[in-house]
């Protein structure tokens, strides 16, 4: 395998680890391009052994917004010189591919509203939902300007 040289085990948790960091970093405009696992005698290369691709397609953690702009950028590329029912027949294949993407954000951002609820530390929602505190923040920020009203 390529990348891997002797007996170095790559853990799940580095690649969670990897993909967090990976799409925390994005709307900063910082791409991490390969993580690096050394030892004494031997690395392990996310990049040489296909890692880093697949965690830059992986929507894992990318928020419900970077889904819907994702794929309103492909659909206008896939609807140049499209029939009506070509049109209608990609329109209904969104719709069905949103849905379950939607409701796992929905049942997230739910859970995020449970915790604040319980007067958990804004840290421990962060690290228990892989969502920054940045937007925990905003979440409760909401939440206490619609009581306000």
């Amino acid at each position: 395998m390529p990348g891997v040289h002797e007996n170095l085990n790559l853990d799940i948790k580095d690649l969670d680890m990897t993909n967090r960091l990976y799409h925390a970093c994005l709307p900063f405009g910082v791409e991490i391009i390969d993580h690096i696992i050394l030892s004494d005698n031997t690395y392990y290369s996310f990049a040489e052994n296909i890692y880093m691709a697949i965690i830059h397609e992986s929507p894992k953690y990318k928020t419900y917004n970077e889904v819907m702009l994702r794929i309103e950028k492909d659909k206008k590329m896939l609807l140049k010189n499209k029939s009506i029912d070509e049109i209608v027949e990609l329109t209904e294949f969104t719709i069905k591919e949103i849905e379950p993407i939607k409701e796992k954000f929905d049942n997230l951002i739910s859970l995020i509203k449970d915790m604040i609820t319980t007067n958990m530390d804004v840290r421990n929602i962060a690290k228990y939902t892989g969502i920054s505190v940045e937007y925990v923040n905003k979440i409760k920020e909401d939440m206490e300007n619609k009581i306000e009203k």
